[in-house]
Formats: structure tokens, sequence, C-alpha cells
């Protein structure tokens, strides 16, 4: 069981549906539009890079669904 506070990198495979927030950019100094702090994703999906600047992002599980 996939515990809320997890964190997982982009490229990873959500292990349960929920809502993730952003936490921090890996590769460059790039900050989210206040719509993209918070993202649902689907068990199975993939963690997205960050929209503008396209590098691998830190996110955490906030919700389980």
């Amino acid at each position: 069981m996939t515990d809320v506070g997890a964190l997982f990198r982009t490229g990873q495979v959500a292990p349960v549906s929920g809502v993730y927030r952003f936490i921090e950019s890996v590769d460059a100094e790039c900050e989210p539009t206040p719509e993209a702090m918070k993202i649902p994703l689907s068990k199975g999906e993939r963690f997205p890079p960050h929209r503008r600047c396209k590098g691998a992002v830190i996110w955490e599980l906030t919700e389980r669904a």
C-alpha cells in the first residue's frame, strides 16, 4: 500500500490513483504555474515532466482516490 506523502519522480508509474503535488524541479530552476501544482493521476499512468521546462520533477501523493 502506498502512503500519502510518498514521493515519485518524472517517468515513474503511479502506484495508486490520486492527487499528486509538485515538490521540486530536479533538472532546472523552474516553477510550475498554479494550476500545475497539483495533478490527478490514475494508477498506471506515468508521472509527467515539468510542463514548461520539460525537466524531471518530484511529485508527492497528497490524496488517494
